[in-house]
């Protein structure tokens, strides 16, 4: 601020933001995918993904853990297409879990292409 007589500091404020409102935050996380196309009826798809992280408050802390795979084949034939495939899911939330949950699931489809007119 400035005076008469030269520059005086300026007061400090009280806190702006509340302690209590303030969450830090740290991680990390990746993923890859990728696709193989050995032939022109067949398609063989994959991907992984990882993320860690971990909150904290004045009144929380939660920590984080996810993990999925998944494969996936779709094979065509005439006006067919028939489809299987695979997911795996870790995944853990909260202040302090010892065993995450982890889910896995199978599934196989068969659809037809077909015109109405």
């Amino acid at each position: 601020m400035q005076i008469g007589n030269g520059l005086t500091p300026t007061p400090v404020p009280g806190p702006i933001l509340l302690p209590n409102l303030l969450v830090l935050y740290g991680g990390s996380s990746y993923s890859v995918g990728g696709g193989f196309h050995p032939n022109r009826r067949l398609t063989i798809t994959g991907d992984f993904a990882s993320a860690r992280y971990r909150t904290n408050n004045v009144t929380s802390i939660s920590d984080n853990l996810l993990r999925r795979y998944d494969l996936k084949t779709e094979y065509r034939f005439r006006q067919m297409m028939l489809l299987g495939g695979y997911s795996h899911v870790t995944q853990g939330v909260g202040a302090s879990f010892s065993t995450p949950a982890v889910f896995d699931y199978f599934y196989v489809g068969v659809s037809r292409h077909f015109d109405l007119f």
